[in-house]
C-alpha cells in the first residue's frame, strides 16, 4: 500500500469515526485503524500477542481490525461474515435480515453492508425477530459447541419429537430453581 493511499484510509476512518453517534460503530473504526496500521507497517507495528488478539475478537473491534488489515477502504463495505462478527449474530442471522438492513446490496453474488448496519443491527432488540414465544417477548441465547455435542442435541430433540429450541428450553427450564421456574411459566 502506498503511503497517501494509507493516510487517506486512516483519515477517512478517523472521520468516520468521529461522525458515528453509534458506539459499536465506533468501536468498528477504533480496530479499522489498528489493522491498517498493520496492514501498511507490517511486522515492526504493534507485537504478535497483540495482533492475535485483534484478530480472535469476536466484535466490532475485531471486524474493523480484520478489514484494516485486509487494505480495504473504511467504507467499502462489510461482508456477511465481517457484520457478524461485529455485532456477534450467526452468519445466517445476518442473511434473514438482508432485506430490513438499509444500503445492503449484493455486489458481484455477495451481499455487501454498510459499517451503519452495526448500529442498525445492535439496535433492535435480539429476540425482535421472528414469531412471539408464547405470546411473551422473545430475547435469545447463543451457545458455543463442538459439532459433536450439536448432533447429540439434535438427536435427542428428535427422539422426544421437538425442534431443538424448544427442547433446550424445556431441559434448562427443568433444571432451574423451583422459586425460578415460578418466573418461567
Amino acid at each position: 500500500m502506498e503511503e497517501k493511499t494509507f493516510k487517506t484510509y486512516k483519515k477517512e476512518a478517523e472521520d468516520l469515526k468521529r461522525a458515528s453517534s453509534d458506539p459499536t460503530s465506533q468501536d468498528f473504526y477504533i480496530g479499522y485503524i489498528r489493522g491498517l496500521m498493520k496492514h501498511y507497517h507490517g511486522d515492526s507495528f504493534g507485537d504478535p500477542q497483540e495482533h492475535q488478539a485483534f484478530l480472535s475478537r469476536e466484535d466490532a473491534r475485531g471486524a474493523g481490525y480484520g478489514v484494516g488489515l485486509a487494505g480495504k477502504s473504511p467504507d467499502s463495505g462489510l461482508t456477511t461474515g465481517e457484520l457478524a462478527q461485529a455485532t456477534g449474530l450467526s452468519k445466517m442471522r445476518i442473511r434473514q435480515l438482508t432485506d430490513e438492513i438499509e444500503g445492503a446490496e449484493k455486489v458481484d453474488g455477495q451481499w455487501c453492508f454498510p459499517v451503519s448496519a452495526i448500529g442498525e443491527v445492535n439496535s433492535r432488540p435480539r429476540g425482535a425477530v421472528g414469531r412471539p414465544l408464547e405470546g411473551k417477548e422473545i430475547a435469545a441465547i447463543t451457545i458455543r459447541m463442538s459439532p459433536d455435542e450439536k448432533s447429540s442435541f439434535v438427536k435427542q430433540a428428535a427422539r422426544q419429537q421437538k425442534k431443538v429450541a424448544a427442547w433446550m428450553r424445556e431441559t434448562c427450564k427443568e433444571a432451574l430453581d423451583p422459586d425460578l421456574k415460578r418466573r418461567c411459566s
